[in-house]
């Protein structure tokens, strides 16, 4: 595992659990690039730094963590955000799947090894949880955003009129189709279509 130099923003409305994360991955050779105290920062600090990896708590004040992952999905899909919260619980893990987290982890099990771990496996782009897929997957693990690129790609549109359609980037359309294959594990255009007829997409 090399997470060595890999840029993190910490968010957590508690300054003790912030400095003890920062702490810790400092030692690990990361770079902390920011901490906030609750979503709405968050956002503005990730458009500012654009850091590879948010550790983003659930419960904060003026905007709760799930929200922050969902406009984080929709406006720098490339950032990797890993959930880290007091929530135990299959249900909270799928929240934060549902609004674009690529990984849960309840702060009474996480050990360093473990927190290590998890960003590594997030900032290559897979989904880590306690939690069986099964469990923690609900109707579609997909954000709104995602769904919106697949139908698209599914009714046989470009990355670049996808774009157009949605009012964004080429290249944040690219990172949803990334995002989209990682999460449905599927990997050609009439898979994606497959997927999409078979719950009812198009």
């Amino acid at each position: 595992m090399e997470n060595t130099g890999l840029r993190l923003l910490i968010v957590d409305d508690h300054p003790i659990v912030r400095d003890g994360f920062a702490a810790v991955l400092r030692d690990a050779g990361m770079q902390i690039v920011g901490m906030a105290g609750n979503g709405r920062d968050a956002l503005a600090l990730a458009a500012e730094l654009l850091p590879d990896v948010i550790l983003m708590d659930i419960h904060m004040p003026v905007m709760d963590g799930l929200r922050a992952t969902q406009a984080l999905a929709q406006q720098l899909p490339q950032i990797k955000v890993l959930m880290l919260t007091l929530e135990d619980s299959p249900e909270y893990a799928a929240k934060a799947m549902q609004a674009g987290a690529k990984g849960y982890m309840a702060k009474n099990n996480c050990d360093t090894d473990r927190l290590l771990h998890a960003i590594d496996t997030v900032q290559r782009g897979m989904f880590v949880s306690p939690y069986p897929p099964t469990t923690v997957s609900s109707s579609s693990p997909l954000t709104s955003r995602e769904t919106e690129v697949l139908i698209l790609v599914a009714k046989g549109k470009q990355s670049g009129e996808i774009a157009r359609i949605l009012k964004i980037e080429t290249r944040t359309v690219e990172t949803h189709r990334q995002n989209i294959r990682d999460k449905l594990g599927l990997r050609s255009v009439a898979e994606l279509t497959r997927y999409a007829l078979d719950h009812g997409l198009i």
